[in-house]
């Protein structure tokens, strides 16, 4: 019995440090958690420096963002997109992480929502199981807000996931 409640703790406590359910296992990680290639993302009215990306709009219409093009994300495949997200009050945006090419691939169903009211002054993390469709190019990965007031982007992620049945 004892053996067997230590199992189960050592299976939740795995589950809690990756972040999936028991329903969805971790096949391989696309892009591994973290900001620290700059060279790879592009930042527009954004600032990336020591591992973190800084967000902020000028002037509430036009974007701040980061975004990076992937290079071995595969279509019809389900995906577990992850960032933690903080700031030092209230933004006046929300936040998106999303996958996109142009109008033609831009996807509701594969864009994670963060409303202003979830972000604080200390790290939080969010993730969004999407499926892709199929795409005639590789999507980028972009995190963007229309937010005046500063928003700090930690940890991005994207793992390619396998749903239980």
């Amino acid at each position: 019995m004892i053996r067997l409640l230590t199992v189960l703790a050592i299976s939740a406590i795995l589950v809690s440090l990756l972040g999936c359910s028991t329903e969805e296992d971790i096949v391989n990680a696309v892009l591994d958690p973290g900001i620290d290639n700059r060279l790879a993302w592009e930042a527009m009215n954004a600032s990336i420096a020591e591992g973190s990306a800084l967000l902020q709009s000028p002037d509430g219409v036009e974007p701040s963002q980061i975004r990076q093009k992937l290079t071995t994300l595969k279509a019809n495949t389900s995906y577990k997109l992850s960032l933690k997200v903080r700031a030092v009050r209230t933004p006046t945006a929300q936040l998106s992480l999303d996958l996109f090419v142009d109008e033609t691939y831009d996807s509701p169903d594969q864009e994670l929502l963060i409303p202003p009211l979830e972000i604080g002054p200390q790290y939080m993390a969010f993730h969004k199981i999407i499926n892709t469709a199929s795409f005639r190019e590789q999507p980028y990965i972009r995190v963007f807000t229309f937010s005046t007031v500063p928003v700090e982007i930690d940890e991005i992620g994207i793992t390619e996931v396998r749903r239980g049945t």
